[in-house]
């Protein structure tokens, strides 16, 4: 009888041990394809910018090298350096500004929205989370960005549409609602301001 239990159990082993070296395999597999469509537009990139413009034109961007060798790309981009000086400039400018104002706009209507003795947060969370059901659009945000709003031909264009995200405000509230709320009893006592408690 004791046989038969270590003869089953071993047998449960290698079965069990199978089923994960196959769910290993094809998680693997899985992971491996994903990480190369990941890569393959840096890839063509990378090969386009070796390939003369005549022939992208003519036969697009190619997988495998066509044989046509070309700096012609990179000899353009050295004549005028301060245009990639600029671009790269006004590219982390815009990162540096948007990411600032991103993470102040979301934790701090987080922090506002966390405070139980904020007598609106229900009603303010509400209209918030409805936004996360039902957007504009596309077109509608467009037309809102250029006709209303003016951006064209502005910074403020790739900055402020995407500075706050609803998502990151939640999971900011989420956080801060775990912060006992004796430590900001505390912190009034000794004399910190609402913006205070927020920045520590």
């Amino acid at each position: 009888m004791k046989n038969n239990r270590k003869a089953n159990a071993a047998k449960n082993r290698i079965h069990i041990g199978a089923d994960v070296i196959s769910i290993n395999i094809v998680a693997y597999l899985f992971i491996g394809i994903f990480a190369i469509i990941c890569l393959l537009p840096f890839y063509l990139i990378i090969l386009a910018s070796f390939t003369p413009e005549t022939s992208l034109i003519k036969n697009g961007y190619p997988i495998i090298p066509t044989g046509v060798f070309s700096l012609e790309s990179y000899g353009l981009c050295l004549k005028n350096p301060e245009q990639i000086i600029r671009a790269y400039g006004t590219t982390v400018c815009v990162t540096l500004v948007g990411t600032f104002l991103a993470v102040f706009l979301s934790t701090m209507t987080g922090y506002v929205l966390s405070r139980k003795d904020f007598p609106w947060r229900n009603k303010f969370a509400f209209f918030f989370f409805f936004t996360t059901l039902f957007s504009g659009g596309l077109v509608p945000t467009y037309m809102l960005c250029m006709r209303y709003l003016h951006f064209k031909n502005n910074y403020m264009a790739l900055i402020l549409p995407m500075v706050f995200s609803v998502w990151n405000m939640i999971i900011a509230k989420s956080f801060m609602a775990g912060i006992p709320a004796s430590i900001t009893e505390s912190a009034k006592i000794d004399g910190a301001n609402d913006f205070t408690i927020y920045r520590n």
